[in-house]
């Protein structure tokens, strides 16, 4: 896949995502949805698994085989629902 953002080593960034499970696992109230969110619902190509991945990030100077840090600095949900999903041999 290509980069959906290039960066520097040491540089911030805030990166989003959605939940998984798509139309099956949304709230009835459309209200609810975030315009961001059903919007790539409607338009991305559903991959091989039920989750949506943020990225990939390329960092300028890695190489393969690198181990890079990754510090959380914040972790905050962007929407007040959400959803558990228990399927047999899926956890």
């Amino acid at each position: 896949m290509k980069p959906v953002l290039t960066v520097d080593s040491g540089d911030v960034v805030t990166l989003h995502s959605f939940p998984a499970g798509g139309e099956a696992c949304l709230p009835r109230q459309a209200g609810l949805i975030p315009a961001d969110y059903r919007h790539a619902l409607d338009t991305m190509v559903q991959g091989p698994g039920p989750h949506f991945i943020t990225g990939p990030v390329f960092v300028r100077g890695a190489k393969a085989g690198d181990t890079l840090q990754v510090d959380i600095l914040a972790a905050k949900p962007r929407m007040e629902w959400g959803f558990v999903s228990i399927i047999e041999h899926s956890g």
